[in-house]
């Protein structure tokens, strides 16, 4: 079974997140999806092919071979194959347009048992995370039994926009 944070964040929030995971970790950041092979490996968090393409941080410190596909569609888009038992977080920006959370979500146990890294040291790499969004976060809002964190410029985005 995975694990999974809520947040919804703005831009300047993404760089920020993008600060702490460079500065305290050698993490290769991909996106989901790319024209091309090498478009899958992105330099920063904003350089997405997609606007709200999912990506992975991919901590070097646990092995991890990529594999590669390509869709069937008439696109032909480039694909990792092999992200359900990587050492991966998955990053997924909020769209502000749909009022639509964003997410941190590792997979962990989803599809697979076979797990080629270090589990619970990755849980603990994953658990910074989650603490760092916690953190700082400005506003919690729970709905429907979830807790959503809003970090700092997206709850101030969030109050203009209700007025709070």
């Amino acid at each position: 079974m995975g694990k999974q944070i809520q947040i919804f964040s703005t831009e300047k929030d993404i760089d920020n997140f993008e600060a702490f995971i460079r500065s305290n970790y050698k993490c290769e950041i991909y996106q989901s999806f790319s024209p091309t092979l090498e478009g899958l490996k992105i330099n920063n968090f904003n350089d997405t092919y997609y606007k709200f393409n999912t990506i992975y941080i991919w901590n070097t410190e646990y092995a991890w071979n990529p594999t590669f596909k390509q869709t069937d569609t008439p696109a032909k888009l480039f694909y990792h194959n092999n992200t359900s038992n990587a050492p991966l977080i998955e990053f997924e920006k909020t769209n502000w347009e749909k009022n639509e959370r964003g997410r941190i979500y590792w997979s962990k146990y989803f599809s697979s048992n076979e797990l080629l890294y270090d589990v619970n040291e990755f849980d603990k790499f994953y658990a910074e995370i989650v603490n760092w969004i916690k953190k700082n976060a400005k506003g919690k809002i729970k709905y429907q039994g979830i807790n959503d964190y809003y970090l700092e410029d997206a709850c101030i985005k969030h109050m203009q926009e209700f007025k709070l």
